[in-house]
Parts: structure tokens; sequence; C-alpha cells
């Protein structure tokens, strides 16, 4: 094996230009490798900062490499570039959850590539046929990781913009060393392999797209991804909020900004509130026990809503009390609602004990707060409960709670 030459160039331009680049590529990947080492992120943070720099030192070895410097910088270069693509593969696969049989295999595969490099450059000296080795290597790992980055770039979503600025340096830094790779088909001499040419330069640049850039992109996946399921996690919390856990339907919360919202468009729609419970509950309750009571309240909310419309508001406010806002309906739509409703509770198939439910409707009106409508809505079924229970009672939009005249028979 040969050593390095005895004559680099080491005044001018093209020294400084090549340890600026080795400094910026190596600061920036060991730092983030550092950082993989000592901070725990997502699957695949560390073996992608390890393929990394692994990538970042094979291109740069190349940018090295000269006729006495040939064999040394064909076998590490490659098995680094080789290692890195294939660790680099791995961490997306893991990151984005997908199987990793192929770069465990192409990782395996790696020494024996590095063995069959050896034979072609010093026992069995073959330019093409190494070319086409490493090539046809480097197609095998890169053509799955460019295929994952574009499927989820074209799937889009919060995380469409990193996956494409991730393929996109992968790309830029894989072009930019071209020129280099094909002037270097032949053996050239000390001047034209450090030579501030357009293959030289364009190599510097890929190593520095690809390195600091692709540093960058990887880290933006990560924080977006980050944001996302912080996002993702503060809008369960907040459904939370707005949710009875017993039925999942809305709760006061859920209503109240039901109503803000019934009231925000402007002119104001019609809407019809109802608020129902089940007749003697406790009694239920008691004899039975809470467990059956608590399947009874999911079956009215269950059929509650198969009853209503998807635009209409199912809530559970509290212990068997129900409420149902119907946007755009009349006391009279309301009132069919609840008629459906106490038909399904008579036909009902289910082994829990059978029941009934009171309601009490009434008119949204515009200068109606969702308390003014509750309130005649509660004195509306206060008086079917006085009544004898399990009916319907509609109160007047004018209605004033308590007044015996107030409301329309059912």
């Amino acid at each position: 094996m040969t050593g390095l030459p005895e004559a680099w160039p080491v005044l001018g331009a093209t020294t400084a230009v090549a340890g600026l680049v080795w400094l910026t590529s190596l600061g920036s990947t060991l730092t983030v490798l550092l950082l993989a080492l000592a901070r725990p992120s997502y699957a695949g943070w560390r073996g992608w900062a390890g393929g990394q720099i692994m990538l970042s030192l094979g291109m740069l070895v190349g940018t090295l490499r000269t006729p006495d410097a040939q064999l040394w910088a064909v076998l590490l270069g490659n098995t680094l570039l080789l290692g890195g693509t294939a660790l680099v593969l791995n961490a997306f696969q893991r990151f984005a959850g997908e199987p990793v049989r192929s770069s465990a295999v192409q990782l395996m595969a790696v020494p024996l590539i590095a063995v069959a490099l050896y034979m072609l450059t010093s026992v069995f000296p073959s330019l093409p046929a190494r070319m086409v080795l490493v090539w046809a290597d480097l197609g095998l790992i890169s053509g799955p990781l460019l295929s994952l980055l574009f499927r989820h770039w074209r799937r889009g979503g919060p995380l469409r913009f990193a996956y494409g600025l991730n393929l996109a340096m992968l790309v830029l830094g894989a072009l930019g060393s071209l020129p280099r790779m094909v002037l270097l088909r032949r053996p050239p001499d000390l001047a034209v392999a450090f030579a501030l040419s357009a293959p030289n330069l364009l190599m510097y640049a890929g190593v520095l797209v690809f390195s600091v850039g692709g540093t960058l992109a990887f880290w933006l996946l990560h924080d977006d991804r980050r944001r996302q399921e912080v996002q993702r996690l503060h809008a369960e919390l907040s459904e939370l909020t707005r949710r009875d856990p017993l039925t999942q339907l809305h709760n006061r919360r859920g209503l109240t900004e039901a109503f803000a919202d019934l009231r925000s468009g402007g002119a104001a729609r019609p809407a019809a509130l109802a608020l129902l419970d089940i007749d003697h509950f406790k009694q239920l309750n008691d004899r039975l026990g809470h467990l059956t009571g608590d399947h009874c309240l999911q079956q009215l909310g269950g059929l509650l809503q198969a009853s209503t419309r998807p635009s209409d508001v199912v809530c559970r406010t509290g212990g068997d009390e129900f409420v149902v806002l119907l946007s755009g309906a009349t006391t009279a739509q309301a009132q069919a609602v609840i008629d459906r409703l106490r038909r399904l509770l008579g036909a009902s198939l289910s082994s829990l004990p059978a029941y009934t439910i009171s309601a009490g409707l009434t008119e949204v009106q515009p200068q109606d707060t969702l308390d003014s409508a509750m309130q005649r809505a509660d004195a509306a079924l206060y008086a079917v409960k006085r009544q004898g229970r399990n009916a319907v009672q509609v109160a007047e939009p004018d209605a004033v709670p308590g007044w015996a005249g107030a409301f329309v028979r059912p």
C-alpha cells in the first residue's frame, strides 16, 4: 500500500478552501454526533448522526484522492460512503416506522465490498469493475432511501417540507461529487487533482451541502415531528375537556362552545334546544347498581346520536341530564326527534332495564344566551315531571320560568 503524496499543495487558495470545507463539515457532523450520544430523541437519531459523519468523511476522502493515494482513498472513502449510506437509510426507516431489513443487510455487506475493492484496486486492478461494484451497491442502498424520502414528501402533511429538504440535500450533495468522479476515471496529476477547478469546487460544495445542509434538514425533520406531536397532544387534551368520559358526548363546556359557534355567524340562525333526562334514574341506580345506570346513560347517548343529524350537538351536562342543540330546527322538528328517540327506546332489544325519558323543548331566540334558553327548557322539563313524566313539553319563546301558562301542551 502506497503512502500519502509527498508534494501536496500547502499554500494558496486551494489549501484554504479545502481546510475550510474539512473544518466546517467535520465540525457540524461531530457536533451532531455528540448531541445524539448525549440527548435521546426519536428512533434512528444516533444511527443517522453516525451515518452522516461517515458519509461526510467518505466524501472528504474523495477530495484527497491522487495517483499516489489511490488505494487508501478507494478503500477508506468507499467503505465510509457505503456504510454511512446504509446507516442513514436505517435511521430514516426507523424514524418513519418502516421495516429495516434491507438496510441491515447492506450494513453486513460493507466488509465484503471493501475486500472486493481491495482486490480490484491492488491485486487485479480494474477501474470499470470497481466503478460498477461501487455504483451498484450505492444504488441498492440509495434507491430505498430516495424512495422513502420521496414517498413521505409526496404524502404531504406537517412533515412534507422537512422530508423534501432532506431529499434535496441528499440529491444536491451527490450531484456535486459527480464531476470529480468523472475527472478521476483516469489518474490525474497533483496539479489537476487539487486545482480550484469546477469539478473540485463542486465537490467541495457538495460536501458542505450534504454535511451542513443535511444536518439542518434532519434536525428540522425532528423539530417538525416534535411540534406535530405537541400540537396533536394539545388537540387531544383540548378535546378531552369538551367530552364526557362516560358517553363520549360533549359536556357543558362543549355545549357552551357549540352555542357560541351558533351565534357567531352574524345573523342568528334558527335553532331549538332540548333538555331531557331519564325518569326515576335515582331509583334505577339504587335498585340495579351504578354500573347498570352507566350502561343506560351510554345507551341513551348512543340513541340520541342515532336520532339526530351530524350538525346537531348532543351533550351530557351531568348526571342523567342530556341537552340537544338542533341548528336550523324548529321546536316541532325537535319534538319529532325526541319522539323518534322515545320510539327507539321502546323498541330496544337491549338487556338493560326498560326506562322512559322526559324532555323540555324551547326555540332559541336571537337575543338568547345559553343560560336563558336552558332556563326555559328546564322549566318545561319541570312541568313534564309535575304532570307525570314520560312526555315532551314545549316552552313558548317568551316564556318566563315558573309561569304555568307559559307552555304549550304536548
